[in-house]
């Protein structure tokens, strides 16, 4: 694997992701894939997830709640292993509440497939996010009514 293989793949998986298309993403993953991340969306716990099928029950649930744009802004690649800057764009589809930003990727290749990726957001700022679409979901949730 050369430097714009691995940039092509990352790419594509990322241009993948922003068009909801996760077969044609996950195409790119080896079917003993690792995921790894600093924060949930909660912001209380790292996730790890080992296999395509964990990944992608992680990840489909996800789209059915935001609209999320990533580009990669910054590559760096050496012994199999790119090293990768993203802006990304999320957008809750019922609040409407909006996140952006940067995080950070680290893929690891074999042949011409991902098997781990180490992901790291700005946990505060994710978990600020999830918190506020709770309380905004809960101020907009029709109040129990009896009669």
């Amino acid at each position: 694997m050369d430097r714009h293989r691995a940039e092509a793949i990352v790419n594509a998986c990322h241009e993948a992701w922003s068009l909801r298309d996760l077969d044609r993403m996950l195409r790119n993953y080896s079917p003993n894939f690792v995921y790894t991340c600093n924060t949930e969306g909660d912001g209380k716990e790292p996730t790890r997830f080992s296999g395509l099928d964990a990944y992608r029950g992680f990840l489909e649930p996800l789209l059915d709640l935001i609209e999320s744009v990533s580009v990669v802004e910054g590559f760096q690649y050496h012994d199999n292993t790119a090293r990768v800057s993203v802006g990304c764009y999320y957008k809750h589809y019922r609040t409407g509440l909006v996140m952006s930003g940067q995080f950070r990727q680290v893929f690891t290749f074999e042949g011409d497939l991902i098997v781990r990726i180490e992901e790291f957001h700005d946990a505060a700022k994710m978990a600020t996010f999830w918190r506020l679409i709770g309380e905004t979901e809960a101020a907009l949730a029709p109040a129990g009514r009896n009669g």
